[in-house]
């Protein structure tokens, strides 16, 4: 039986090393084994080092030698790796035939298996993978073929991938985690200049939502949905909108790993001057927020402090900002998520829309998240949740004016208080947010989606919430 020593020493300690016990016990078959005669017979040595001095019991004395498939062998005449030298790829059986025998005295082994070709990323000029392509294996570079002109992304798995606007990694960006089969969807159409790649552990991208109850929702069965799933970085337990995106990703196949930064009633400045401390723990790789309902509690429909604090925020992610997040990243994709008109403050007096309509008011909340992101060049772009609230009521999907009843075969997407959404309004935010994160069509997820059946929602309500996402993901690139 072959025999091996306890512990093999480092390469410079012979005389330690002809001290050592030797004990018999089988060999791995990872293990190369040298041995004192010929055809593998008499005192052996087996080990898995990567290289050393061989044992005093083969010292001088080596006729065979066992090499393991995919392994170099070097035998060295002397110790330190010095003297003589013999390569081996395979089993010698007889040294002597190589002129080798009995000179051995110290070896090195390597691996003669390459390594992996690392799998392309691939783009393509249309969408769901079609019409004149590209693939590469670089980790960074400027597209050549389809320059501006990509439409959908094969991304390999444990990639993340950025892709920017303009030339050499610079300009708007957009970071996949996966294969992204519209990129219109993401805001992200005919774009793409320049991209980096990069492997990650995990292949999990970290997204943290920050806003108020328009994020966190205000009532069951959104507030704590999917909370096991969602890090609530204020301990507050919240799922909420975030849990939806959550699940539609897992829906999808994707690995996102899910946070939620939500205090009620609140701001972005109070965001920025508050909670930096709970934000700054984390390389995030997308970061979504939401000011207050109308812009500015003191002054409604102002976008300034939205304008001044998303700004604010963005640098601080990035790491441009004298309070930059430790674990700042400039390759963080920032997004303004945009709200939705409020019944209570269009069709009440006293509120501030009071008497116009609800496509004035909900544009006036898209045109200041607009603002924002094209003030604050360091945004992907916004997130139009309002503009798809106000689509899904012109397509006949859901009311307009929950005050006088809501008509037969239509959702109501504001819950009794005509203030938050409902399951099915909040279903609808987080169909928005998985388009424009992943670059995914909301329709592939389908009539039977699991996020949409905890809402409560039948089948073909949620394929037509889908299919408002979609058409409004598709008629506003971002910003």
């Amino acid at each position: 039986m072959p025999t091996r020593r306890v512990a093999l020493k480092t390469p410079f300690e012979a005389v330690a090393a002809a001290t050592l016990l030797w004990l018999p016990f089988a060999a791995s078959a990872a293990d190369v084994c040298f041995f004192e005669h010929y055809n593998y017979q008499g005192a052996s040595q087996c080990t898995s080092a990567a290289s050393g001095e061989v044992g005093a019991a083969v010292t001088d004395r080596i006729s065979s030698v066992r090499v393991p498939a995919g392994t170099r062998v070097t035998l060295y005449q002397r110790p330190g790796f010095s003297g003589s030298k013999l390569e081996l790829t395979a089993d010698a059986p007889n040294l002597n035939e190589r002129g080798f025998n009995n000179l051995t005295s110290s070896f090195q082994v390597a691996s003669t298996t390459p390594p992996p070709v690392a799998a392309p990323v691939c783009f393509y000029e249309d969408y769901d993978y079609r019409g004149e392509s590209e693939c590469t294996t670089a980790t960074s570079g400027d597209i050549q073929v389809v320059l501006d002109r990509v439409s959908s992304v094969k991304v390999p798995a444990g990639v993340k991938l950025s892709l920017y606007e303009n030339g050499a990694a610079s300009g708007r960006m957009l970071v996949l985690s996966g294969d992204a089969p519209n990129l219109a969807m993401a805001g992200f159409n005919n774009l793409t200049s320049s991209f980096r790649r990069e492997s990650t552990a995990t292949g999990a991208l970290q997204v943290v939502f920050i806003g108020n109850s328009f994020t966190h929702g205000n009532a069951n069965p959104v507030l704590h949905y999917n909370s096991a799933y969602v890090t609530d970085l204020n301990g507050t337990g919240y799922g909420g909108m975030p849990g939806i995106f959550k699940q539609l990703t897992a829906e999808a196949g994707l690995n996102y790993q899910v946070s939620i930064e939500a205090v009620s009633s609140q701001t972005l400045k109070f965001h920025y001057t508050s909670k930096r401390a709970v934000l700054d723990n984390q390389r995030w790789d997308a970061v979504v927020m939401q000011d207050q309902s109308n812009l500015d509690p003191n002054a409604p429909g102002n976008p300034a402090n939205l304008i001044t604090y998303s700004g604010l925020l963005e640098k601080f992610f990035h790491g441009v900002d004298v309070n930059a997040n430790a674990n700042a990243d400039l390759k963080t994709n920032v997004w303004l998520l945009a709200t939705w008109p409020r019944p209570d403050q269009i069709y009440q007096p006293g509120g501030h829309w009071y008497g116009q309509t609800l496509e004035q008011a909900a544009a006036v909340l898209s045109n200041g998240y607009k603002a924002a992101a094209t003030q604050n060049r360091g945004t992907a772009g916004m997130i139009p949740v309002g503009d798809a609230f106000v689509r899904a009521i012109g397509q006949g999907v859901a009311d307009r004016n929950p005050y006088d009843g809501i008509d037969g075969g239509k959702l109501n997407l504001w819950l009794g208080d005509n203030h938050h959404a409902s399951a099915a309004g909040s279903y609808l935010e987080a169909l928005m947010a998985f388009g424009r994160l992943t670059g995914r069509d909301p329709r592939s997820l389908g009539a039977s989606s699991v996020a949409a059946q905890a809402m409560n929602l039948t089948a073909a309500q949620t394929t037509a919430l889908q299919e408002t996402a979609y058409r409004q993901l598709l008629a506003s690139q971002a910003p």
